[in-house]
């Protein structure tokens, strides 16, 4: 019986044996020659060979590049007197009439609708002027 637990003991010292050396084997090979990341500066995260994307690198924003308005509508809302006015049933019974919405609506669609014919009447009219200006222009060069 004690060859054979001698036998079992050497048997497994050799499984330990062979269990440790491919072990030691592995710890050497990913110690030494294995590719750790940041070794190769082209890889970026777990993807190699792609770049970090370059967006979002605009430059810490200036006073010139933030267009800060009066604030028209703050101080209305601020103002004791709109306020007064706003909170007012009788005000408040007129903005809710669906009629003088409408007719509010019909008055500034024509308000704009004039403004829009009386661009146009200025832009002809400096359309001419500037073809007048241009004869001239050629007339003058002509008569050189």
């Amino acid at each position: 019986m004690s060859a054979n637990s001698n036998k079992k003991v050497n048997s497994r010292k050799g499984i330990f044996i062979g269990i440790s050396a491919v072990i030691v084997i592995f710890a050497l090979y990913f110690t030494l020659f294995y590719p750790w990341p940041g070794q190769n500066t082209d890889l970026s995260g777990t993807i190699g060979g792609v770049e970090k994307a370059k967006k979002y690198n605009a430059g810490q924003i200036s006073d010139k590049d933030v267009a800060v308005q009066e604030g028209i509508v703050q101080k209305l809302i601020q103002n004791d007197k709109v306020l007064k006015i706003i909170n007012d049933p009788d005000f408040q019974k007129l903005a809710s009439d669906n009629a003088l919405k409408q007719k509010f609506d019909n008055m500034l669609t024509n308000a704009v609708a004039n403004a829009l014919k009386a661009n146009q009447k200025t832009a002809d009219e400096l359309k001419a002027n500037q073809k007048t200006a241009d004869e001239l222009k050629a007339n003058q060069k002509t008569a050189d």
